[in-house]
């Protein structure tokens, strides 16, 4: 198998995070039902509040419905949030992805060692000796896919 099979150009990665998040969960995920909704109103508030910092939100790429009343919060992919906001820097437990692009694995651990142990890590298919790299951080999860997007 070809590791460069499952790698995408940087240009394409918004579409097809879009394109993955409405196969997932349909053109109208608020009216399919297929998403839980926020445990109370104090969760709701905290997980809209990860939203409000104006760079976060400029960063948002794809969602962004809020319907308070019902609890529910749309898909959000957010595209290079700065790593200093609170979506960064604080649990989620909410349907909001951080999407951080790197320019190649020693970017990626340089990061990462600047940054408190993150609870998980998911990477495309790499190289053994790229994916080996990565195991020398402490960290909860490691999902390495062999799907590409």
């Amino acid at each position: 198998m070809s590791y460069a099979s499952h790698v995408i150009h940087h240009s394409r990665k918004t579409e097809l995070l879009k394109k993955t998040i409405k196969k997932f969960y349909t053109e109208s995920p608020k009216d399919a039902n297929c998403i839980a909704r926020i445990v109370n109103k104090k969760h709701f508030q905290r997980v809209q509040n990860l939203l409000e910092e104006p760079l976060v939100e400029a960063s948002i790429v794809h969602g962004g419905s809020l319907d308070e009343e019902k609890l529910f919060i749309e898909p959000i992919v957010l595209l290079n949030p700065p790593l200093d906001s609170a979506i960064m820097n604080e649990e989620i437990f909410g349907p909001l992805l951080p999407v951080i692009t790197l320019k190649n694995i020693q970017e990626s651990i340089e990061v990462i060692n600047t940054r408190p142990k993150p609870l998980t890590i998911t990477s495309p298919i790499m190289s053994p000796p790229a994916t080996s790299s990565i195991f020398g951080f402490g960290f909860g999860l490691c999902c390495v896919s062999e799907q590409g997007l």
